[in-house]
């Protein structure tokens, strides 16, 4: 943050200075990295250090330009500004989605008979698949049949409707 930023700003090679690290990183998890630490050690770490400036570096945005595209996506598959952003959209929303899915699934916690689904699973199948083969797999179909569950719940309760054109688009 700039706040954090402002002590450091005009000191050069060779200042010391005065921190406060509980100050410049406010979770336990930063100062314990900063520190290199386990965070149950903290506690008994001085937050107050004197450091002094070894070294300057100054991060500037680099130009989006072919150079760059190449060194970033070797693969080629983003070669211009316009489908760096579509990548970065793409990203942030597959993400975003996951998160979400995540959130819903823990948020919903729902408690499904394990059991009964494994022997429904065994049955549905007609043996083509062996219980251990079913227990092995079991994680995954019980997180897919829970956020089927969580899907159609929202779709009824928001009364969403998808029309032939929109599912083809």
């Amino acid at each position: 943050s700039d706040a954090a930023r402002k002590p450091f700003l005009g000191k050069k090679v060779g200042d010391t200075m005065e921190v406060n690290v509980n100050e410049l990183y406010p979770t336990p998890a930063q100062r314990a990295a900063i520190l290199q630490v386990k965070e149950d050690e903290l506690e008994g770490i001085n937050p107050k250090f004197t450091l002094t400036i070894t070294k300057i570096r100054r991060f500037t945005e680099p130009e989006l330009n072919d150079e760059f595209f190449k060194m970033a996506f070797p693969e080629g598959n983003v070669k211009n500004a316009d489908e760096f952003a579509q990548y970065i959209d793409s990203q942030i929303s597959r993400d975003l989605s996951r998160d979400i899915r995540r959130m819903l699934l823990d948020k919903a916690n729902l408690a499904l008979p394990d059991a009964f689904l494994k022997r429904w699973l065994f049955t549905i199948n007609e043996g083509k698949f062996s219980l251990e083969e079913i227990e092995k797999d079991f994680d995954k179909f019980l997180e897919m049949m829970k956020w089927n569950l969580i899907q159609k719940h929202y779709v009824n309760e928001l009364k969403l409707e998808v029309t032939p054109e929109e599912a083809t688009q």
